[in-house]
């Protein structure tokens, strides 16, 4: 390569093909340059050569990223909650170079970068040590407000980390549901009642509550209601039914949240049977009709008294009860 001079050879774009660069490990210099072959002397070629120290020890590259997630929470909407970091350690022994960071995803508008020393060292951050990206939410409206941190670093291509970022607006609440009766037949309606209580002593939840049930057969009207109250607490009520099976359900109120209020739920169990089956096998049948037999005109005093055998819970076996066996006869769960 010599002196890198063109010497009086055809010179376009000489030198701008020349470079001299320091390895990310530390220890390689990386040398290019334009030459001339001794068989072609009007058309020059470029050429890479590298040296290394052999006593030099390799530069490293890591980093962590903490925490995984970063959760929100404003007293009203238009607020802006407490400031939280994300912190970034250069765990390698070369510098890391932190990109500056970005916020993308559905509700990214809320979210605000307060302040980023993470991406301002021009020499990068030194290894072993960490810098921090700091975070706030403005929520713009009621409910959950999601979007995501982007982490960009040089420890590899593309090196990118994903901060979930989630934000609610309001004071939390409390969700209470409870059904009545406790234990209802298959095809027959048990009231729902959820209660939303603000646990900060504030104003009257307001808004809607939806109703789910772990039983795939069943049904709710109306599917959500609108809560009303005026102290602390609201509540409001659906009708809930199960039409082909016993199965005991977990049924779920979950109240959606206001202006002023987080989002909450509650949960509830019921006890379902098949009207007329005595035995609890899942069909009426002879059997129960038996049942029902045995322990006619019983009470609770009497020795035959059977209490599954009572279907209609007035204290005694009777026509009442043989009359509900007969009218469901035949039906299963």
């Amino acid at each position: 390569m010599g002196s890198g001079a063109c010497n009086a050879r055809p010179c376009i774009r000489w030198r701008e093909y020349s470079a001299n660069f320091i390895d990310p490990d530390g220890c390689t210099f990386w040398f290019t340059h334009e030459y001339y072959m001794t068989s072609d002397l009007w058309q020059w070629d470029t050429r890479i050569g590298a040296v290394r120290y052999p006593s030099c020890t390799p530069m490293t590259y890591g980093r962590t990223v903490a925490p995984g997630s970063l959760s929100f929470t404003s007293t009203a909407i238009g607020v802006t909650s407490t400031i939280k970091s994300v912190s970034v350690t250069n765990t390698g022994t070369g510098p890391l170079v932190v990109q500056p960071a970005n916020i993308t995803g559905t509700n990214a508008s809320d979210f605000t970068i307060v302040s980023n020393n993470c991406s301002t060292p021009s020499t990068g951050i030194a290894g072993s040590a960490s810098c921090a990206v700091q975070v706030s939410c403005t929520p713009s409206g009621a409910g959950i407000r999601t979007a995501t941190l982007d982490i960009r670093t040089n420890v590899a291509a593309a090196d990118s980390t994903r901060i979930a970022l989630s934000c609610s607006a309001g004071t939390p609440t409390s969700t209470m549901l409870a059904c009545l009766p406790t234990v209802v037949a298959i095809g027959h309606n048990t009231i729902c009642t959820a209660t939303v209580n603000d646990t900060s002593s504030g104003p009257t939840p307001a808004g809607t509550v939806s109703f789910t049930s772990s039983v795939a057969t069943s049904s709710f009207s109306p599917a959500n209601c609108v809560l009303n109250g005026t102290s602390t607490f609201a509540t409001c009520s659906v009708s809930y039914d199960q039409t082909s099976s016993n199965t005991t359900p977990t049924i779920a109120a979950n109240y959606g949240g206001d202006a002023g209020h987080l989002t909450s739920s509650g949960t509830t169990t019921v006890t379902v049977f098949l009207e007329g089956d005595v035995n609890g096998d899942c069909k009426v049948d002879i059997v129960d009709l038996a049942n029902v037999g045995a322990a006619f005109g019983s009470t609770p005093a009497s020795p035959n008294w059977n209490q599954a055998a009572d279907l209609n819970h007035d204290g005694k076996v009777d026509i009442v009860d043989l009359v509900i066996v007969a009218s469901n006869f035949g039906f299963t769960c």
